[in-house]
C-alpha cells in the first residue's frame, strides 16, 4: 500500500527513556522508517534523564521530546506520553527495543477484530539468540502475552496445581498462532485506545514492576466486554543482553509490587510446589547422609522438571538439561519476592491501621 489509508487509526508511539543514550538511537532509527499507510506520531518522553537522551531524541525531525524536571519512573512517564498524544491509539515501547518496518501495520491488524481494548504483539531477541539465559526466556514463550483464561470461574488450587504440571509439556507442543486473545499485554510492545486508557486513569505509579498486569486488569473490569489481542507477527527486538542473575532478581525485586497486586485484587498468588519439594527432598536426603546431599541436589531438578530432560532428548537439544535449574531459581526468586512482599505489605497495614 502506498496511499494512506484513511481507515486506519492514528498511531502515537510513545517511548519512555531514563539514561537511555546507549540504546535510545538504535530503537528510534527502527520507528522512523515504519511503512505505517495510516498517520503515526512518534514521542520520546525524557523521563529526568541525566545523559544525552534529549540531545539523541531532539535529533529526529520526526520525533518529539518530552522532557520531564525530574524521574518519576515508568508509569509516571508513561502517564506524561498519554497527556500529549494526538493519536487514537497510543502505543508503548521501551528504548533499548527494535522494531522491523511494519510493526506499527501489525498492530493495526488488531483493532480490526471485534472489540478490541488494546492490541499487543510478541518480544524476541534478536538473532541469533545467543546464551543459555536469552535460549530459556525464548522457548518458554516469554515474549507472548499469556492467553485468556476460556473458564468462567478462578480456577481452584488443585486445578492450578495440575495446569503448572502440565503446562511443561505444553511449551515446545503447542502451535504458534497467528493471533490469541490475552489476558494481559506487556509493556514493551503494547497499544490501548487512548479513550481506554484515560478512562482507567493510565498507569499506577504505586504498581512499578507490576504496572503492565494492573492497567490490564482495570481496563478488563471497567470494559468487560473488550478484548485484548496479541499479534503474532508484530515483534519487538529486545536488544541488551540479559544476565542470569538480573533475570533472576528481577521477580525478587518486583516480589512487594506482585503481592501487593494480588492482595489488592483478592488473587490468589502463583503456585510453584516444586520448589518447596527439592528443598525439603535435599533436607532430608542431608538428615539422613550428609554426602547425598550434592548428588540430590544435582539429581531432583531433572526428576521433579521433567519436561526439560524429555525436550532435551526428543528435540536433541542438550542445553534444556540445564533448564530444570533455571526453572528452580526462578521460581523460588518468585516465592522469596512474594514472601519479601507479604511481610512489606502486613507491616504497611499495621503502621496505617
Amino acid at each position: 500500500m502506498t496511499k494512506k489509508d484513511l481507515n486506519l487509526p492514528f498511531m502515537s508511539v510513545v517511548v519512555c527513556s531514563y539514561n537511555g543514550e546507549t540504546t535510545l538511537a538504535r530503537t528510534l532509527d527502527s520507528l522512523v522508517v515504519q511503512d505505517y499507510p495510516g498517520k503515526f506520531e512518534i514521542i520520546v518522553v525524557n523521563d529526568g534523564s541525566t545523559d544525552k537522551t534529549s540531545q539523541i531524541a531532539k535529533k529526529y525531525k520526526e520525533v518529539r521530546c518530552i522532557d520531564l524536571a525530574q524521574n518519576v519512573g515508568i508509569s509516571g512517564a508513561r502517564n506524561a506520553g498519554m497527556d500529549v498524544v494526538k493519536g487514537e491509539i497510543y502505543v508503548a515501547m521501551d528504548d533499548d527495543c527494535l522494531v522491523r518496518s511494519d510493526w506499527l501495520t501489525q498492530l493495526a491488524k488488531g483493532y480490526a477484530l471485534p472489540d478490541p481494548a488494546g492490541v499487543g504483539g510478541y518480544l524476541v531477541d534478536q538473532e541469533p539468540i545467543v546464551g543459555v539465559t536469552k535460549n530459556y526466556i525464548s522457548t518458554i514463550g516469554g515474549g507472548f502475552a499469556p492467553k485468556v483464561n476460556t473458564g468462567s470461574k478462578p480456577a481452584s488450587i488443585p486445578v492450578k496445581l495440575l495446569n503448572y504440571l502440565g503446562a511443561g509439556l505444553k511449551i515446545l507442543s503447542s502451535e504458534q498462532a497467528t493471533w490469541i486473545e490475552a489476558v494481559e499485554l506487556y509493556g514493551a510492545n503494547c497499544s490501548f485506545p487512548i479513550d481506554v486508557l484515560r478512562a482507567v486513569g493510565g498507569w499506577d505509579k504505586k504498581m512499578t514492576g507490576i504496572e503492565d498486569r494492573d492497567v490490564c486488569l482495570r481496563i478488563r473490569n471497567h470494559f468487560p466486554g473488550k478484548h485484548f489481542y496479541a499479534i503474532r507477527a508484530a515483534e519487538v527486538m529486545h536488544d541488551p543482553d540479559i544476565s542470569l542473575w538480573t533475570y533472576l532478581k528481577r521477580p525478587y525485586v518486583r516480589g512487594y509490587a506482585n503481592y501487593r497486586f494480588h492482595a489488592m485484587n483478592h488473587f490468589l498468588p502463583p503456585l510453584f510446589p516444586l520448589p518447596f519439594m527439592l528443598v525439603a527432598l535435599c533436607a532430608l536426603a542431608a538428615v539422613h547422609e550428609i554426602e547425598w546431599t550434592i548428588p540430590t541436589l544435582i539429581l531432583l531438578p531433572q526428576l521433579l522438571y521433567f519436561w526439560w530432560p524429555f525436550f532435551a532428548v526428543s528435540k536433541m537439544t542438550p542445553s534444556y538439561f540445564l533448564f530444570p535449574y533455571i526453572q528452580f531459581a526462578e521460581e523460588s526468586a518468585v516465592i522469596l519476592g512474594l514472601l519479601r512482599g507479604f511481610l512489606k505489605y502486613k507491616k504497611e497495614k499495621h503502621a496505617n491501621s
